[in-house]
This record gives structure tokens, sequence and C-alpha cells, in this order.
């Protein structure tokens, strides 16, 4: 019984009134019948789940009931990704070869006039704070809006659409400053594929609902194979998924880490709330979740990527997950793992603790991090070139 619920039952019904409930316990004996109260939701949601070795959509959820509404929200619905979108500006900004994880970007307010459309606005971060220079890695984790937009001032938004193109994104995307938010509209079914290009290391299929037809004799009339082709450079591919991975390790999706096992994922939360959405993998699965309203109504200001579809997201995966062994990412060749010292961005000396940090080969720093309290005028401007900040 929670806070205000009535002691007995007959304060909220009678004999005689039909009511919704859903069955939690059935136990024969003694017997016992365990229920709730329920209700049929407004509310709407979306998930699409993915092989990515074949490509096989191993399940699809289009809405709550075929019987109330047939149209499928998985494949026939365009909604705002939001922040989900962002790992595409990522990838598409790392594989320019002008950022690494932990080049540094500043955080900060700023008004921008989008040469794209004319318009002045002042992107805002999600919990309305800002922080000041940081690293991809760290932007990526906390979501925030005010990098994204930097990073495709620099690359440019074309980039980052021919990006997004490649892995999978094929719905009309806005040529401007705003895609760095997620204001495209895309299906659960393209974003979910165009994420698995993304676990499978660049290599983009199309996703197979249909695998084969066979006549009344058995002989096959139709049988469908993934093609699958390399769209983005592997390695590229793999630092944005270690990218996600600190998302869900330290991020809005840390409930992942109940799995036990690697995983990389993204939650997405538009404008008042009006689309909710996680996208993520681990190394068996690739899935989008998404929950809003048919008429893009507000869902309420608490709901979020990690409050609304992560749970989604989340309780399939754990079926899904059970019985199958811990594996990590495969890693390409072209990515380099070096220890890093992360106050620096430089190597980490024996005299300073570090962590592994990935980096397509070649854009590793070189320079070690000098000990604790002798950094030099000299040591300060080699950090700040060899993290490639802005």
């Amino acid at each position: 019984k929670g806070k205000g619920t009535p002691a007995k039952i007959s304060a909220v019904m009678k004999v005689g009134d039909i009511v919704r409930v859903r069955i939690q316990r059935v136990a024969p004996a003694p017997a016992l019948l365990e229920a709730t109260l329920d209700q049929v939701p407004l509310v709407q949601g979306a998930l699409v789940v993915i092989d990515p070795k074949n490509r096989h959509v191993v399940a699809l959820v289009g809405g709550y009931d075929f019987e109330r509404s047939p149209f499928n929200r998985a494949t026939q619905a365009r909604r705002q990704p939001g922040s989900s979108f962002k790992p595409f500006i990522y990838g598409a900004a790392m594989g320019s070869g002008r950022y690494t994880p932990i080049s540094t970007v500043n955080d900060a307010p700023e008004t921008i006039r989008d040469p794209y459309t004319g318009k002045t606005w002042k992107p805002q971060n999600y919990d309305r704070t800002f922080e000041g220079p940081m690293t991809l890695r760290t932007a990526l984790t906390k979501s925030k809006n005010t990098v994204s937009v930097r990073l495709i001032e620099a690359i440019t938004p074309q980039t980052a659409i021919d990006f997004a193109r490649r892995a999978g994104i094929r719905s009309t995307l806005p040529e401007n400053l705003t895609l760095a938010l997620g204001t495209g509209e895309v299906s659960v079914m393209e974003a979910a594929n165009a994420y698995a290009t993304l676990q499978a290391n660049g290599r983009y299929a199309e996703p197979l609902m249909l695998l084969k037809v066979t006549d009344t004799t058995g002989k096959v009339v139709e049988e469908h194979q993934p093609a699958f082709e390399e769209v983005l450079p592997p390695a590229v591919a793999y630092l944005t998924t270690s990218l996600m991975r600190s998302v869900v390790e330290e991020g809005t999706a840390r409930a992942v880490t109940e799995l036990n096992r690697p995983a990389a994922g993204k939650t997405g939360t538009t404008n008042e709330s009006r689309d909710t959405w996680f996208s993520g993998y681990t190394a068996d699965y690739v899935a989008s979740a998404w929950v809003g309203f048919d008429d893009h109504a507000p869902l309420g200001s608490s709901e979020t990527g990690g409050r609304a579809p992560l749970p989604v997201w989340l309780e399939f995966m754990r079926g899904a997950e059970q019985g199958l062994p811990s594996r990590d990412f495969d890693m390409p060749p072209g990515v380099m793992q070096v220890r890093i010292d992360p106050a620096t961005g430089l190597l980490a000396g024996n005299a300073v603790p570090g962590r592994l940090e990935s980096f397509l080969e070649g854009s590793q720093p070189t320079a070690e991090a000098p000990p604790p309290g002798h950094v030099s005028e000299s040591d300060f401007f080699l950090q700040e070139g060899s993290r490639g900040g802005l």
C-alpha cells in the first residue's frame, strides 16, 4: 500500500463494476490470485530489435494494441530523435580527423546566427548549466547540446548528414545547425539499423523482416540474405561505440549496467518531452525504443529517454541476454589504445595514474604527462596541441 491507498477495495469500486486488472501471480494452493488495477494507456511506444550479425529483425512492436490502432509506429512514424542522434555528429567529427575522444570543446552559452537558416538562437543544455571546456567523451556522456552545436558548426551539417546517411538514416534531415539537437524526424526502424551499423564497426545492410517464401511443395520462391557493405571507417565506428559506452557507464543510461556486460547507447529527449528515445546495443543485439503521444503532446517534464523508453529496452535485453556469455565489442584495425592522464590528455607516465583511451591510429598523444607539480608553460601548450581542442 502506498501513501493515500484506500484500506478497503470497496472504497474505490462496488459489486457489479467492471474493472481492468493485470494478473501478477496465481498460486493453486492455497488458492491465491494477485492482481493490480490497470488501465489502457493513452501513451504509445515502439521497439525494434536487430541481430547485427545478419540484420534479422528479431522483435518489433509498433504500438500498444493493434486492434485499437493498426498504425505501426516502429516503421511508419517519423519522430525527432533528440540527443539519440548525437552519436552520428560525434562520429562524423572524429571521422573528419579533427577530433579525438579527448579533444576539448567549450560548454558555454553562445548566441548563434545559423548561416543555413539566417535565424539567431541560443542553445541550452537540458539541465540549464554550463561547465566550460570538456572532452568529447565527457560531453556525450553528459549530452551537452552546446558542444554538439559547436561540433556541427565546425564540420558542417552536410558532413554529419553524410555520416548518418551511410549508417542507415534515410529520412530527410535539416541542413542547418539544429540537426545537432536531433531535430530531423526518423523512424524507429532506421534508427535501430543505423545504430547496428555502428555496432558492426561500419558494416551496413538492410534490416530483414522477410527471410524466405516457399510454395505448398516446399520450393523456395523468394529468399533474402544480408548484403553487407563497409560504409563507415571501422575504427571511427568503434570510437563512436566507445564514447557511447561512457553514456552507459557514467551517464544517463546507467541503468543498463545491470546487464553486467559491455553495452553502448544514447538517450534522447526532445523539447517538452514530446519524444523520448533510447537506442543502444550489446555484442549480441541492437535495439531502439521510443515512447510518446501520437498527437505530439508533451509527456510531462519528468519524462526523459532514461525514464520512459530505456526501461522498455532493458526489459527486452534482460530476457534476450539471459544465458548468453558476456562478450566485448570487436576492436578493428586502425584503433590504438593508450593509457592517458585525464588531467592533461598526455600519455600517463609511471608517475601519473591514468586510464585507457582509444584513438584512431596516429592521433594518439605522443608526449608524456609530467609528474604532479612539474607542469611548465611549455608543457601546457604541448598539452593543448596534443588534445586537438577548439
